[in-house]
């Protein structure tokens, strides 16, 4: 009688033992599932955060090319106004004549007109680029 009173109080306490230890695996299995869904939450935002970074990268690239095109262009104006106002004071006299000068403006327009065409091209095969590209036309145009 005293031995089946003593494996009945291990029997109980071994199963109290494995109640408590069910109870921690449960509670181990919610704490994992609230872990994860916090880690999907934050590869989430991270995601975003990178996608954001890389829309602010192509912005920032298609602002310096589009600055880099407008200093060219600027350049340029700059040499046509300082030849202008030498040819107004009599001071310069161009290189080429009209003939010359009318096929390199000829020129000129085409190779814009190739360009535009160009990077409208790419602009359709290559949409995450579209800002820049976008930005490319209207400095071309503007040339």
């Amino acid at each position: 009688m005293k031995e089946v009173a003593e494996l009945q109080n291990k029997l109980k306490g071994t199963t109290h033992d494995a109640n408590m230890t069910q109870l921690s695996v449960h509670k181990l299995r919610e704490k994992q599932v609230m872990e994860a869904a916090q880690l999907e939450d934050a590869g989430a935002k991270l995601l975003e955060a990178r996608q954001e970074s890389q829309r602010a990268r192509e912005s920032i690239a298609a602002q310096d090319q589009q600055q880099l095109l407008q200093r060219s262009q600027l350049h340029n104006q700059n040499q046509l106004a300082r030849k202008l106002v030498a040819a107004a004071e009599g001071a310069y006299q161009p290189m080429a004549g009209d003939g010359v000068l009318q096929e390199q403006l000829r020129e000129s327009r085409d190779i814009s007109e190739r360009l535009l065409h160009a990077v409208e091209s790419l602009s359709v095969q290559f949409t995450q680029h579209s800002p820049m590209l976008s930005s490319l036309v209207q400095t071309i145009a503007l040339a």
